[in-house]
């Protein structure tokens, strides 16, 4: 998830962030920190975008407009005066949100082994064939986005990847 978030503590925005994949993990690296040590316990705002180059950009319009005083690393540039509607902020809760990610993260495990079970029952001679034994999370995303857009199962798409190989690999096809 995209996203901006916000540290506010007794009604004053301390901390300005962004994140392009988690917010929870970007907050907890925070505790980390020592400069935020002051601030645990605050308040966290935030609201989601569509990529990463709009948080860069909410990220500075908003670092300039509040000048938060754990934005260190960030000139606050008097010049910038670019008018813009800021979203609405939502609360975030870290305990829900923690639950949210666990469910995620077993859900992508367990569909993630079905489809490994759904390409060994489907190709069972591709058994012997390393790459499919030990295809990485990556490589198994690119299969998903790649059916997806095919509008074909994983399964199909590495069937037809094998049979336009090289004849030299002619043992890895299926018959």
């Amino acid at each position: 998830m995209h996203g901006i978030y916000k540290l506010v503590k007794d009604g004053n925005i301390v901390y300005i962030g962004k994140s392009d994949s988690s917010i929870l993990s970007r907050i907890m690296a925070h505790t980390e920190e020592e400069k935020f040590a002051d601030y645990f316990g605050s308040k966290i705002f935030y609201f989601e975008v569509k990529n990463s180059t709009e948080t860069a950009i909410y990220e500075k319009l908003l670092i300039n407009k509040y000048k938060p005083v754990l934005n260190v690393t960030d000139v606050h540039d008097e010049s910038i005066d670019i008018p813009f509607v800021e979203p609405e902020w939502k609360p975030f809760n870290i305990e829900e949100e923690t639950e949210r990610e666990k469910r995620e993260k077993a859900e992508k495990k367990e569909r993630s082994q079905y489809e490994r079970k759904v390409l060994e029952e489907s190709f069972p001679r591709m058994k012997r064939v390393t790459f499919a034994l030990s295809i990485s999370e990556k490589d198994l995303q690119k299969l998903r986005v790649a059916a997806a857009i095919e509008g074909r199962t994983v399964a199909g798409v590495v069937h037809s990847w094998i049979e336009t190989l090289p004849d030299e690999y002619a043992e890895m096809k299926i018959q």
